[in-house]
């Protein structure tokens, strides 16, 4: 059974290319560094491009603000869902809104268009 491996964290990434470069600057071969360091060049150039030239603390803090970002994506998902569950609810009980209705009805339309229009905020 063929696993994909874990996601090593970005903080000993940007130590072990910090080392890298150390011993590439000491006069190593990149190929010497490679087999020291137990990672293929292809791994090498994907961390240089990623963490080339950033300190530890700012590695953590990168992983933090990717971590609230997926967070965030996942409750922006659930409002959409939220407001397409109101949406379909509102139509079910009112029928699709229309513009020749009483006073009542253009307030629940001014709801309506607020649950359609809103992408966080639901009012009805």
């Amino acid at each position: 059974m063929n696993r994909k491996p874990e996601r090593q964290k970005p903080e000993p990434l940007v130590q072990t290319l910090q080392r890298g470069q150390a011993m590439v600057s000491a006069g190593t071969s990149e190929t010497e560094v490679f087999e020291r360091l137990e990672i293929t060049e292809s791994t090498w150039k994907r961390w240089n491009s990623q963490y080339g030239g950033i300190k530890s603390d700012e590695a953590k803090r990168l992983l933090g603000l990717d971590t609230e970002k997926q967070r965030f994506e996942e409750m922006f998902a659930m409002a959409g869902l939220d407001k397409r569950i109101l949406k379909t609810a509102l139509e079910a009980t009112t029928g699709p809104p229309t513009a020749t209705r009483s006073s009542q009805s253009r307030k629940r339309l001014a709801s309506y268009r607020s649950v359609e229009h809103s992408h966080l905020a639901v009012r009805l």
